[in-house]
């Protein structure tokens, strides 16, 4: 408690409790650092008999960790506190989708709304190989515009980790689970499929298509019993063929990738999808892919120009050519052959063969105006900002394009001090930056003695006793400490990068206090 506040683990100050049992919470918060509105979920780790609570957590955390996309709930910050781990997501005033959908006030267009947007973000999940393991409606979100986030992947699986995984149990909620899932055989994608094909039966007819009497009977159904599916007339094409290949039993027979549903949803490829979470909010400033397109165009008449030429020149001879050419990289956007509707993103090095005076203003011009590339590695991780737009969150799967010019980085991590930087992005090149935020700064630890809340520089840092020590920027820093029931201790202190600067304070005794730099 600080000043009549409920602050929890010296950064969250409770606004609500949503849920509360022996082990585990649920709040509405407010997040100091931040600066913002966010829901928090505790676990204490001293009241938990069963193990698998604390991994499905941390599993939570990390695979969220992942995962940018407006489809999916955003995590801002996890960790330990004492006994606690905590869990913070981003505030998002919601129902479920079965609450939602139970009202019956949903029409035809709104429902084909939600069920795109579920496939997008399982979309954008499976591209960064995640699989969900427990889709329905009651871990689907919907707002009152009807804008919808995917959350609770308590029980994802991370592909490339899944050789470490035994799995002991199964898990999952039985009126949604895939035929595989109820065997306890290795899951794929096409495991969510079946879960997803389920939750758009159910949202655009009423009904879930394997419920029984009781979970047995229900699990029963989904393995044996033939597919009651004779409502998918009353579901609008191609949302019923795509739901129908999603609840084929056996998985040589159902939908291969959520790619064949993006296509026949007139969606781009889940690695557009996963694009959409970075191009949009930079598009209407820079357009690259506008510039992209037609610097291609200008390259392509500048090499038939060169060409013609070199061939029109009398004997075949040629001026003289230089043979250090440079590769640029662009993106070109064409359909897939096997995905007629779907746009296919793909690079292509384009060889520019220079010779002086052979290309002419307009041409260079246009190939100035190619798109640069931002790949950014952060320890240990971190929100990417570019000129003040987040654009993408460490570790990035591929890089950022950005029009050529100078833009300022911003890298967020709620431990740390924000790390700015100066950069320019140059045409069809690419800006590797590596940061390891642990080796920037300096840091603070304090012992003050009952209480205090810490101010550094005029910011609110968060009230003692700390878990561990404060990154802070290297240099001069004033500091404030303060106890409503004392008179506020002023300092200033001086911390070096990588080293820690200890401060003890006694309120009862102030005149004991002291500052130690070690």
């Amino acid at each position: 408690m600080g000043g009549g506040k409920d602050i929890l683990f010296e950064k969250f100050e409770i606004i609500e409790c949503l849920k509360k049992d022996n082990s585990a919470c649920v709040y509405i918060a407010f997040h100091i650092y931040l600066g913002k509105r966010i829901l928090l979920k505790t676990l204490d780790r001293s009241k938990i008999s069963d193990p698998a609570m604390l991994k499905r957590f941390q599993r939570e955390a990390k695979t969220l960790a992942r995962l940018d996309h407006e489809n999916i709930i955003t995590v801002y910050d996890f960790g330990t506190f004492e006994s606690f781990f905590y869990i913070s997501f981003e505030y998002f005033k919601s129902r479920n989708l079965r609450a939602v959908n139970d009202e019956n006030n949903l029409n035809l267009e709104q429902k084909k709304h939600i069920f795109a947007q579920i496939v997008r973000g399982v979309a954008f999940a499976h591209q960064h190989k995640i699989i969900h393991r427990d889709l329905k409606p009651e871990n689907i979100l919907v707002d009152d515009r009807l804008r919808l986030k995917i959350a609770d992947f308590g029980l994802a699986l991370i592909e490339d980790e899944e050789s470490l995984t035994v799995q002991t149990s199964i898990v999952g909620t039985p009126g949604y689970m895939s035929p595989e899932q109820i065997r306890g055989e290795k899951l794929t994608p096409q495991s969510d499929l079946f879960s997803l094909g389920v939750v758009g039966y159910e949202l655009f007819t009423g009904v879930n298509p394997f419920l029984g009497r009781d979970a047995g009977a229900t699990l029963h159904n989904i393995l044996a019993a033939k597919s009651p599916l004779e409502h998918l007339g009353d579901i609008p094409q191609p949302e019923a063929e795509i739901i129908a290949g999603m609840l084929q039993k056996s998985k040589n027979e159902r939908m291969r990738s959520i790619n064949q549903a993006l296509s026949m949803l007139g969606i781009s490829t889940a690695s557009e999808a996963g694009a959409a979470a970075i191009i949009p909010a930079l598009q209407k400033k820079r357009r690259f892919r506008v510039f992209a397109l037609a610097g291609i165009a200008a390259i392509v008449m500048a090499v038939y120009l060169i060409v013609m030429r070199f061939v029109s020149m009398p004997n075949g001879s040629g001026p003289e050519m230089t043979t250090d050419a440079d590769s640029i990289d662009v993106a070109l956007e064409q359909p897939s052959s096997g995905e007629p509707q779907a746009v296919a993103k793909r690079d292509s090095a384009l060889e520019i063969i220079k010779q002086p005076g052979s290309l002419s203003p307009a041409e260079m011009s246009s190939i100035q105006h190619l798109p640069g590339r931002l790949l950014i590695q952060c320890l240990p991780w971190a929100y990417v900002f570019v000129d003040s737009i987040k654009v993408d969150t460490t570790p990035m799967e591929e890089p950022a394009e950005l029009e050529a010019g100078e833009y300022e980085l911003r890298l967020e991590h709620p431990n740390f001090p924000a790390y700015v930087k100066k950069i320019r992005i140059n045409a069809g090149k690419e800006l590797k930056i590596a940061v390891d935020l642990d080796t920037l700064f300096g840091y603070f630890a304090c012992n003050v003695y009952p209480w205090g809340d810490i101010v550094i520089d005029d910011v609110y840092r968060g009230q003692t006793p700390f878990a561990g020590a404060l990154a802070v920027e290297p240099g001069w820093h004033a500091l404030v400490v303060k106890n409503q029931q004392y008179e506020s201790a002023v300092d200033s202190f001086f911390v070096a990068r990588r080293d820690t600067f200890y401060y003890q304070l006694n309120f009862e005794l102030a005149d004991e206090r002291q500052s130690l730099n070690e």
